[in-house]
């Protein structure tokens, strides 16, 4: 046992990486670790991303400035930007260990052999056959939230993603497996839990006979499971079935953030998406008859092929639609893939302009959709008291305010909220029944 020796993990990146850093938080702490947000920890690992150059960027950064902080404290780095960028990675001095994704449920046992040399830890992502086994959860750091990692990898190579490369092919976690961690965290008291996966649409197929909606739906029949999202999903997976489950389980919360990338067909053919402007209609058009459904979704603006009328296509469409909000990301030209050989039409300054205006309709559809919530009645997961006030997230995910609660109102706690008001978030009080 390692008692009194201090860990801390910074996490980079999406819902995935932040669910696999408390996978090794637990490794850690289950064999006598303390963590720590302090700079002068024992050991930091870095969970890196690479989704664009700019996680790279800051990945670099974040890894100097703690070795320049620490010099003492053993840097070890995981994640993406190490699955795709091992030998640049190894040039950098201030890493003591490296370990790609292939490895990463090995980070403990490799830390504790490190004796002053570096250590590099990598394997082949796409000879990963099966979804990777790593460790029971035992810490989390969200009181009210659980996450369950079901699915890994993608299949899809689109032509300007990076992540297949660090992640490997579509790889589908056993239901029973799920299950079991499911039925862990309602042991640990949480009433919400988020199924996620680099791509969950691909869910199943490497195990057949069982798909995302029977896990929902296995999930669902928990008792102490109140609430069940799930995280991005591509436009294919919005089927009958997807939308039965929030028609007829009242366990889950209408909020679906859609992987869209792009609402014009010409852009999204160069991005080999498998689905056109049609498609998104038809299925946003679906999820819109749904009773409070909220319908969020990931745009990239600036892909080489966009000039200025396929970038007017998608704003008008997404203007149009029932979107509520759009999550904008300036595209990044990513080595490997097919895109970063193609001419961009557009500067930089004209990828900002786009992105600001994008941005603005964005913050103007969230507004009027988030008013149109005042008067009306939601249920919120109380995660934070202070005073005589809460906070916490309706059930289509809108951060709520609660105003004038009674001392008996305790955190992970679900009540019946009326919205009385609008100002940057949603306003409201608890409805006495």
């Amino acid at each position: 046992m390692n008692l009194n020796k201090q860990i801390r993990i910074i996490t980079l990146g999406c819902k995935v990486n932040q669910y696999e850093s408390e996978k090794i938080r637990s490794q850690f702490t289950q064999n006598g670790y303390i963590t720590s947000d302090d700079e002068c920890v024992d050991v930091c690992i870095i969970n890196s991303c690479t989704v664009t150059h700019i996680a790279d960027k800051k990945t670099r950064s974040v890894i100097r400035k703690i070795k320049r902080n620490n010099p003492q404290g053993i840097v070890a780095v995981t994640g993406c930007y190490v699955q795709t960028n091992m030998e640049e990675l190894m040039l950098i001095p201030e890493i003591d260990i490296l370990v790609d994704n292939t490895k990463k449920e090995k980070i403990y046992e490799l830390i504790e052999s490190y004796r002053g040399k570096k250590i590099i830890s990598k394997g082949d992502i796409f000879k990963e056959d099966t979804f990777s086994k790593s460790g029971k959860l035992v810490s989390i750091q969200e009181k009210t939230r659980g996450y369950i990692k079901i699915q890994d990898g993608c299949n899809n190579f689109c032509s300007y993603c990076k992540i297949p490369f660090a992640r490997g092919k579509s790889r589908s976690r056993k239901l029973s497996e799920i299950i079991s961690e499911a039925q862990e965290l309602e042991r640990l008291g949480y009433k919400e839990v988020v199924i996620i996966g680099i791509n969950l649409a691909q869910y199943g197929l490497d195990i057949g006979e069982v798909t995302l909606e029977d896990v929902i739906v296995t999930v669902s029949k928990l008792e102490g499971i109140k609430r069940i999202r799930v995280g991005s999903i591509y436009p294919e997976q919005i089927t009958d079935e997807f939308l039965k489950i929030f028609n007829e389980n009242p366990k889950m919360m209408p909020h679906v953030h859609l992987s869209l990338q792009s609402c014009c067909d010409g852009v999204l053919k160069e991005m080999h998406r498998n689905y056109f402007v049609s498609e998104i209609e038809k299925k946003l058009t679906a999820l819109n008859e749904i009773q409070n459904m909220r319908v969020t979704a990931d745009i990239i603006v600036g892909f080489p092929t966009e000039g200025e009328s396929e970038y007017l296509e998608c704003y008008q469409f997404i203007e149009k639609s029932c979107l509520s909000e759009c999550h904008l990301f300036p595209y990044s030209k990513r080595e490997k893939t097919k895109a970063a050989g193609f001419v961009s039409q557009s500067t930089h300054e004209i990828v900002n302009e786009r992105s600001d205006r994008l941005l603005k309709l964005s913050k103007d559809k969230l507004t009027h959709y988030s008013k149109n919530m005042v008067g009306k009645s939601t249920s919120v997961l109380i995660e934070k008291i202070e005073k005589n006030n809460a906070v916490g997230y309706s059930d289509n995910y809108l951060k709520v305010k609660i105003v004038d609660i009674s001392s008996e109102i305790q955190e992970n706690t679900l009540v019946e909220v009326e919205i009385i008001d609008y100002i940057e978030i949603l306003i409201g009080k608890i409805v006495v029944k």
